[in-house]
């Protein structure tokens, strides 16, 4: 017969599978929303140095990948 899991075992795997969830969209969020803002900020910046908004990007886009790694091994640890 087999075992069935604790109430608390569930719930720590549901909440555990939301926060895989979670940041996984806001990992793809980042790295979309750190390109749109190195363009905005590359275009509109006035007297900021041209290099500004893709250092910009480019950090948000490794935060992204970060939280996006961070996202995976969530799900492969539940």
């Amino acid at each position: 017969m087999p075992r069935q899991r604790s109430v608390g075992v569930r719930v720590i795997s549901t909440l555990k599978i939301l926060d895989g969830l979670w940041g996984l969209v806001s990992g793809c969020a980042l790295l979309v929303g750190g390109g749109a803002l190195a363009t905005v900020i590359t275009r509109f910046a006035g007297n900021a140095p041209r290099w500004t908004g893709n250092a910009v990007g480019g950090v948000l886009a490794l935060v992204g990948l970060a939280l996006i790694l961070f996202a995976a091994l969530d799900f492969i640890w539940v």
